[in-house]
Protein backbone atom coordinates (compact mmCIF):
# COMPACT_ATOMS: atom_id res chain seq x y z
CA UNK A 1 0.00 0.00 0.00
CA UNK A 2 1.54 3.71 -0.85
CA UNK A 3 0.15 6.79 1.70
CA UNK A 4 2.54 8.61 -0.71
CA UNK A 5 -0.15 10.28 -3.26
CA UNK A 6 3.05 11.49 -5.15
CA UNK A 7 4.69 8.18 -5.57
CA UNK A 8 8.21 9.87 -4.67
CA UNK A 9 9.83 10.22 -1.66
CA UNK A 10 9.59 8.78 1.48
CA UNK A 11 6.44 8.67 3.97
CA UNK A 12 6.39 11.43 6.30
CA UNK A 13 9.07 13.59 4.94
CA UNK A 14 9.55 16.92 4.13
CA UNK A 15 10.93 17.92 0.61
CA UNK A 16 13.84 19.83 1.32
CA UNK A 17 13.55 24.03 2.07
CA UNK A 18 15.11 26.50 -0.17
CA UNK A 19 17.42 28.05 2.46
CA UNK A 20 18.41 27.15 6.01
CA UNK A 21 15.95 28.68 8.89
CA UNK A 22 17.09 31.31 10.58
CA UNK A 23 15.91 31.56 13.81
CA UNK A 24 15.20 35.48 15.65
CA UNK A 25 16.27 35.79 19.26
CA UNK A 26 14.74 36.31 22.15
CA UNK A 27 14.62 40.06 22.10
CA UNK A 28 13.41 40.21 18.21
CA UNK A 29 10.88 37.36 18.31
CA UNK A 30 9.30 39.43 21.69
CA UNK A 31 9.61 43.15 20.11
CA UNK A 32 6.67 43.88 17.86
CA UNK A 33 6.40 44.00 13.77
CA UNK A 34 5.95 47.65 12.37
CA UNK A 35 2.46 48.18 11.19
CA UNK A 36 0.43 50.31 9.02
CA UNK A 37 -0.22 53.87 10.30
CA UNK A 38 -3.62 54.98 11.29
CA UNK A 39 -5.68 57.16 8.69
CA UNK A 40 -5.62 61.05 9.09
CA UNK A 41 -8.97 61.77 10.85
CA UNK A 42 -11.42 63.97 8.51
CA UNK A 43 -11.22 67.60 8.98
CA UNK A 44 -15.05 67.49 9.33
CA UNK A 45 -14.11 65.39 12.56
CA UNK A 46 -12.44 68.05 14.47
CA UNK A 47 -14.68 70.90 13.62
CA UNK A 48 -16.36 72.69 16.65
CA UNK A 49 -19.60 72.09 16.11
CA UNK A 50 -18.73 68.06 15.76
CA UNK A 51 -16.71 68.14 19.74
CA UNK A 52 -19.95 70.33 21.39
CA UNK A 53 -22.34 67.77 20.29
CA UNK A 54 -19.77 65.16 21.62
CA UNK A 55 -19.97 66.75 25.05
CA UNK A 56 -23.67 67.11 24.87
CA UNK A 57 -24.50 63.54 23.32
CA UNK A 58 -22.15 62.61 26.38
CA UNK A 59 -23.16 64.82 29.27
CA UNK A 60 -26.65 63.37 28.37
CA UNK A 61 -25.27 59.73 28.64
CA UNK A 62 -23.80 60.21 31.83
CA UNK A 63 -27.33 61.95 33.48
CA UNK A 64 -29.21 59.29 32.05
Amino acid sequence: MNTNPAGNGEFGQRPPTSGPIVPKTASEALRPEAGTPPPKRSRASRSQVVVFMNFVISSVMLVV
